[in-house]
């Protein structure tokens, strides 16, 4: 039986630092550091998962405010607040919410939806509600970055990106490894929607199965032409399209990391 990605009870969320936090660069959290640099307000991140960046935001000194719907996610992220020290415990927060329905009561200077969270808003409707609370919750001067999985401008060009991957992470201290092998099924162009199935094996020191769970992922793509127009639609200026961490700016089709203001602040 095949579970939903970062599901109840999936592998995942459980593994989630293990691999995926594993494969982000550290130039990542210098880039959301950076930019957090004179934020006067507490920081917003919304998909904050295990709190990732959460925590490396308020080692920096900041408050912050992790947003997150998996209860699985959040869970680790609150096992990882409760061994942190008490300066660190003091800054951060988390909040169990679907990002699309999120209203707090109050607004940020800088809100960063991180590492393809957009991605996994697969309707146009759910991508519209999530830029108008995006957009409620920004202060006027404020600023927000969403991080995207792009495609060409011609989605009939997109093929499935990924096939048969298979990475092994070495357990220090464990009996055990875990192997996650990533592939892409099949790609829609025309609902811009790649569906991915995420095997997860857990293997002894010789690396053989001992358990293993398949997991189901489907993510749309973000055509850069069609970004830009659905964040003018939703009241944002774009000051910025980032092609890497390093900033700098996106000169091919996609990745981005487009960072917005409100509409009407310069």
């Amino acid at each position: 039986m095949t579970e939903r990605y970062y599901g109840q009870g999936s592998f995942s969320a459980a593994l989630y630092d293990l691999i995926d936090g594993a494969l982000c660069p550290e130039s990542e959290a210098t880039f959301y550091r950076t930019l957090a640099i004179g934020t006067a307000t507490p920081i917003l991140d919304l998909g904050a998962g295990t709190g990732r960046l959460t925590f490396a935001l308020a080692e920096a000194g900041h408050d912050v405010v992790g947003v997150d719907l998996s209860p699985d996610m959040l869970s680790v992220a609150r096992r990882k607040l409760d061994a942190a020290d008490e300066a660190v415990k003091g800054r951060v927060s988390f909040i169990q919410s679907d990002i699309c329905e999120l209203d707090l009561g109050r607004r940020f200077d800088l809100a960063i939806t991180p590492y393809r969270t957009f991605n996994f808003l697969l309707s146009d409707k759910d991508r519209s509600r999530f830029l108008q609370a995006l957009h409620r919750h920004l202060s006027e001067s404020g600023r927000a970055v969403i991080d995207t999985w792009g495609a060409s401008d011609d989605s009939s060009r997109l093929r499935p990106v990924v096939q048969n991957r298979r990475m092994i992470v070495k357990l220090e201290g464990s009996p055990y490894n875990v192997a996650r092998t990533f592939k892409s099924d099949r790609t829609d162009p025309e609902r811009q929607i790649t569906d991915f199935t995420v095997s997860y094996e857990i293997l002894d020191k010789e690396d053989r199965v001992l358990k293993s769970k398949d997991e189901s992922l489907e993510m749309r793509w973000c055509p850069p032409d069609e970004m830009r127009a659905l964040l003018t639609d939703h009241g944002f200026h774009v000051s910025a399209e980032l092609g890497s961490f390093d900033a700098i700016p996106a000169t091919t089709p996609g990745d981005r990391l487009w960072i917005v203001e409100r509409m009407g602040r310069r």
